[in-house]
């Protein structure tokens, strides 16, 4: 038997005392009474958790809204009450959760660095572009100005003199190798005629070669 001062749960199907159940007000042929409103207080408070989560932005925004309206409403010393009843419950909470505190500083310092590191690469890709711009930039001015000197008759010419006297100069370091039988010179005659590669010659091997040169040269002569 339901008593009065029970009600059943619409939600959760139990039999609770109305002390458990919100009271509200409702008209009732145009008359106001009170009564309780059909979920308990439990169940009242898991479905607006359900409903807040579903529609977490909105549910946000009209918090804050709220929060306007309040403070837009309040007294100075209502608004400085406020702050210390906060403050109050700020740092007895941090007295009873220090786990929770140290948590809450560690991921607050990671965000920390990954922002600064994110800012401080930024600022690197930067200055790296800049620096790549500048390159380029300098590159062309370069490549313009050999390309106008080269175009002037006297700069071809000089041009011209200075890789006939390299390719000269060249001949004769050549020529001068070969008579002095330079060690470079022996390496490359070994690798023609034996296949070895240069860091597999030994010294015993290069100078038998250059001797067995020498006694060329003597039987020519």
């Amino acid at each position: 038997m339901i008593l009065e001062t029970a009600k059943v749960c619409t939600c959760c199907k139990q039999e609770k005392l109305l002390t458990e159940f919100t009271r509200r007000k409702y008209a009732y042929k145009g008359v106001e009474r009170w009564g309780h409103k059909s979920q308990c207080k439990p169940c009242h408070t898991e479905a607006g958790r359900v409903a807040r989560q579903a529609n977490l932005e909105k549910a946000r925004a009209r918090e804050k809204e709220l929060r306007e309206q309040r403070k837009l409403n309040m007294t100075p010393e209502q608004k400085e009450e406020l702050r210390l009843k906060f403050v109050a419950w700020n740092t007895a909470w941090r007295k009873a959760n220090p786990d929770k505190v140290k948590a809450i500083k560690l991921r607050r310092r990671d965000k920390e660095l990954v922002y600064k590191r994110n800012r401080y690469q930024l600022k690197i890709d930067e200055l790296r572009a800049k620096c790549r711009e500048y390159s380029q930039l300098h590159r062309e001015e370069i490549s313009e100005r050999q390309r106008r000197n080269h175009q002037k008759p006297e700069v071809r010419e000089r041009l011209r003199a200075y890789q006939q006297a390299r390719r000269a100069q060249d001949r004769i370091t050549a020529r001068t190798k070969i008579r002095n039988l330079d060690t470079n010179y022996i390496k490359l005659i070994i690798r023609k005629n034996l296949g070895l590669p240069a860091r597999m010659q030994s010294k015993s091997l290069i100078e038998t070669q250059r001797l067995i040169i020498q006694i060329k040269r003597e039987v020519r002569k």
